[in-house]
């Protein structure tokens, strides 16, 4: 594509110029794209490493990373998979915690710390502090929007039964096998998208250089 805009599309407009017939609005289009490449090319390279920087530094303060973590938190499709992915270590470190006789205030907070999520990390924090003035915790999940119903059910029972750490367990694998369902179904999105992505621009291309030409041979006969 970038080669079509640098030396391609450029030799067309000259020829088009030359004819000095009205072009269409998708030739318009794709000639002020193969303008800026040609005026502006050099300077994207350096602008997007820079920009690409300055996210990076961003991201690593409190306030950026929050705000990017919670942001990946809202694209469709991608919001269903971090969750499933956060699900899933929840409920395995802190089998694996409770398991071990670690306290459960100590397994939530330790848990935050490996979920690599600053949005669910500050949730659970927030969960821990209310077991910690000894609110249940079922009901600290319960009071979080973001913790699906099904597992607050399931760690009611857990606590009711005192076999927290068997149903833990259960979810940790029930969550496993559905983060390997999601991130089949991220797969099985991308590649139609890039199909269609392909066909647009080569469809938008085509027809950009074919349309002056169709217009300029009815001219001349």
């Amino acid at each position: 594509m970038i080669v079509m805009f640098v030396f391609i599309i450029p030799k067309m407009s000259a020829m088009f110029a030359e004819q000095g017939a009205e072009l269409p609005l998708v030739t318009r289009i794709v000639l002020g794209i193969s303008d800026f490449f040609l005026n502006y090319g050099l300077y994207l390279l350096p602008l997007l490493v820079a920009g690409g920087w300055f996210l990076y530094r961003y991201s690593k303060t409190p306030e950026g990373g929050y705000k990017i973590d919670t942001w990946k938190l809202k694209i469709p499709v991608i919001k269903n998979l971090y969750q499933k992915i956060f699900l899933a270590r929840l409920a395995d470190n802190m089998n694996t915690m409770l398991t071990s006789s670690v306290p459960i205030v100590r397994s939530i907070e330790i848990t935050a710390e490996v979920v690599d999520n600053l949005y669910y990390r500050e949730l659970l924090l927030r969960v821990s502090n209310k077991v910690q003035n000894g609110t249940a915790f079922s009901k600290a999940l319960y009071e979080e929007e973001s913790i699906p119903n099904i597992l607050i059910q399931m760690v009611r029972i857990g606590e009711e039964t005192g076999e927290l750490g068997y149903i833990l367990k259960n979810l940790a694998t029930f969550y496993k096998r559905e983060v390997d369902t999601a991130i089949d179904n991220v797969i099985g999105l991308i590649e139609p998208a890039m199909i269609v992505g392909l066909g647009l621009g080569v469809g938008v291309l085509v027809a950009s250089v074919l349309l002056p030409m169709y217009s300029l041979s009815s001219a001349i006969a």
